[in-house]
């Protein structure tokens, strides 16, 4: 990991970086696992109905959150970078 900007607090920059890639990795993860979902209700009919439902459940409920939650940390990553810029620059 590069470190942090000059004048940003170290260990609040590294908390959002940690909390930026898990969210990342979550929701990505979670988003790849559709097709896997789609394609076992497509092999089996009687769990077809189910798919969908979990798919949304996961989507609405894991997914989306996670994303939010790397749109804020990378938001405040930047503001904290620029933040430090501009004092201390």
């Amino acid at each position: 990991m590069h470190p942090p900007p000059k004048g940003a607090q170290p260990f609040i920059y590294t908390l959002l970086v940690l909390l930026h890639i898990l969210a990342a990795m979550t929701a990505v993860g979670l988003n790849a696992s559709y097709a896997i979902w789609i394609a076992r209700g497509t092999r089996n009919p009687a769990s077809l109905p189910f798919a969908p439902h979990g798919v949304k459940f996961i989507d609405d409920y894991v997914a989306n959150p996670c994303y939010l939650i790397g749109a804020v940390t990378s938001t405040l990553m930047i503001a904290g970078a620029r933040a430090s810029y501009h004092c201390c620059g």
